[in-house]
């Protein structure tokens, strides 16, 4: 089993969250569309585990960079 470099997770994923294709990171990074398919889920997978552990918080203090923003 072949496994990835970090380097490369890390270019696939920003890929995606940019709104690129599956098959542009297949043909980008030079990786089976499987490969991309399985790295989207488990990154889903991921998020999903941390929303249900950061649900609920009491904080009591909040920094807010940047609360104002101009387009």
């Amino acid at each position: 089993m072949n496994r990835l470099s970090q380097e490369t997770r890390e270019g696939i994923v920003h890929s995606l969250v940019e709104c690129a294709s599956q098959r542009s990171c297949e043909r980008r990074y030079k990786v089976s569309n499987k490969t991309v398919a399985k790295l989207a889920n488990d990154v889903g997978e991921m998020a999903i585990h941390h929303i249900a552990r950061t649900r609920g918080l009491r904080v009591r203090q909040i920094q807010a960079d940047e609360l104002w923003a101009f387009v």
